[in-house]
C-alpha cells in the first residue's frame, strides 16, 4: 500500500523551480482549492455558508445574509444584500466576489460594492479564488464548449482574459492556483472517463505534466493533499520542493468495517478533521407518531459525527442525526487557522460543550433549517447562525 502511494506521489510533479504558494493570502480553507467530493468544485451556492476572518472578527455569509461573529456575540450586518455575495474571498483585508458582469469589492462596514473588473459579456463563474494577490475567475460551459479564465491583479489593477484552458481537452476543470500555475484536469474525448492532469502557467498557457490517478483533496501551504479511503497515510506533496510528508490515518479509521464511512474534511497544521457517516434505526415511537400524523418517516436515518485528529488520537466533538444526504453538507466545512467551521441540518445529539450564539429572529423559520457552527481552538462548539435549508442553485 505504501509503495503504491509513494509511486503515485513521486509522479505528481516532474519539474523543479516551481513557484510555491507559501502561506497564501489567507489561512488554508477546505474547499478553496478543491473539495473531498470533486463534483462540488464550485465552492459556492447562493446560500452557501462562508466564513471570512476580517477586522478582528469573523464575517459569516449564510443564506445570502451577512453576520459578524465577535467574541460572544453574533450580529446581523445586512439582510439580503442587493448582490448575492458569491464566493466571497478576502485578500489583504478586503473582500471580493463575482456576479455575471464582473468582479466586485465589497465593504462590509458600509454595504457598498465597487466593480473592479468587467467581463466582456455576462458570465457564470464556476471557480473563483485568490492566490498571491491575484483574483481568478473561471467560466466554463460543457454545453457551449466555451472555457475562459479571467485574472485580475489587485496591486496593479490590471485584468485580462485568456482562453488557453479550452485548448487543453474536453470538459476541463480548474482546481486552483499555486503560485502562477493552475492545476487543470480534462478528458481526451467524450467517450473517455479517465481524467488527465497538468500544471498550466496562467501567464502564458504553457503546461507541464502532473500524473495523478485521482483528484487531489485540497491544498495547504503550497502542498497538495492526496488521500483515498483505505490508505494508511495522507500525503502532503510540496509543490516547490517536491518533498513529501506523510500523516498517518488513525487506527480507528483503518480498523473500521468500511473506511469510506470516514470523510476527510480538513487538514490543518496540527490537526485534521473527519466526518463519520452511518445509518441508525429510529425509535419505534418516532415512526409511530409520524404515522398518526399521516407522515412517512423512514425507519432509518443518518447519524453524523465530526472528529478531530491529533497524532493517532481521534476525538469526537459533535454528533447530529439527519435525513439530508451527506453530499449536501460536506462542502460546507472550512478550517481557518485553528477554528473549524461547519454546517448541519438535523437534530444535534451532542449538547455538552455547545453554546448557542444564534441571534434571535423576529419570525420563526418554518421547515428544514441549516445551522452554521464552529469549533473554537479551545474545543468549545458555538452555533452561530440558523437559516432555511439552502435550495440548490443550478445557475452555476
Amino acid at each position: 500500500m505504501k509503495k503504491r502511494m509513494a509511486l503515485l506521489l513521486a509522479a505528481v510533479l516532474t519539474a523543479a523551480g516551481v513557484s510555491g504558494c507559501g502561506s497564501g493570502d489567507s489561512a488554508f480553507t477546505t474547499g478553496l482549492f478543491s473539495t473531498t467530493y470533486p463534483n462540488d468544485f464550485s465552492r459556492d451556492k447562493s446560500t452557501y455558508p462562508i466564513a471570512n476572518e476580517i477586522g478582528g472578527g469573523t464575517l459569516l455569509r449564510a443564506g445570502n445574509s451577512l453576520y459578524r461573529w465577535d467574541g460572544d456575540e453574533v450580529t446581523l450586518i445586512e439582510e439580503e444584500p442587493p448582490d448575492t455575495l458569491r464566493n466571497l474571498v478576502e485578500v489583504g483585508g478586503k473582500l471580493y466576489y463575482w456576479k455575471q458582469g464582473g468582479i466586485f469589492r465589497y465593504n462590509w462596514k458600509t454595504g457598498e460594492s465597487t466593480q473592479v473588473f468587467s467581463f466582456d459579456e455576462p458570465r457564470n463563474i464556476t471557480r473563483f479564488w485568490a492566490s498571491d494577490g491575484v483574483l481568478y475567475a473561471f467560466a466554463g460551459s460543457s454545453i457551449t464548449d466555451d472555457y475562459l479564465l479571467y485574472r485580475y491583479d489587485i496591486r496593479t489593477k490590471k485584468g485580462e482574459k485568456v482562453n488557453w484552458v479550452a485548448d487543453i481537452g474536453r470538459y476541463p476543470i480548474i482546481f486552483g492556483v499555486v503560485g502562477d500555475e493552475a492545476l487543470v484536469s480534462w478528458v481526451d474525448s467524450d467517450a473517455e472517463r479517465t481524467r488527465r492532469f497538468a500544471w498550466m502557467d496562467t501567464t502564458d498557457g504553457s503546461t507541464r505534466p502532473c500524473t495523478l490517478e485521482r483528484y487531489p483533496n485540497g491544498c495547504r501551504d503550497g502542498s497538495l493533499i492526496v488521500y483515498q479511503a483505505g490508505w494508511e497515510e495522507i500525503i502532503l506533496h510540496d509543490v516547490e520542493t517536491c518533498e513529501e510528508t506523510a500523516i498517518p490515518v488513525p487506527r480507528r479509521i483503518l480498523a473500521a468495517e468500511d473506511p469510506e464511512d470516514y470523510i476527510l474534511m480538513a487538514v490543518g497544521e496540527d490537526s485534521l478533521y473527519w466526518l463519520q457517516m452511518k445509518s441508525v434505526k429510529r425509535k419505534w415511537r418516532e415512526v409511530y407518531a409520524a404515522m398518526m400524523e399521516n407522515r412517512y418517516l423512514s425507519q432509518y436515518t443518518g447519524e453524523y459525527t465530526f472528529y478531530r485528529q491529533e497524532g493517532d488520537s481521534l476525538e469526537p466533538f459533535f454528533t447530529f442525526r439527519s435525513d439530508v444526504f451527506a453530499s449536501d453538507m460536506l462542502g460546507y466545512a472550512q478550517l481557518i487557522g485553528d477554528t473549524f467551521y461547519f454546517a448541519y441540518s438535523g437534530t444535534p445529539q451532542t449538547f455538552s460543550g455547545v453554546r448557542s450564539l444564534i441571534p434571535p429572529d423576529d419570525e420563526p423559520i418554518r421547515g428544514r433549517t441549516m445551522v452554521f457552527a464552529a469549533r473554537k481552538p479551545d474545543g468549545e462548539i458555538c452555533t452561530l447562525v440558523e437559516r432555511p435549508f439552502p435550495v440548490t442553485d443550478t445557475a452555476y
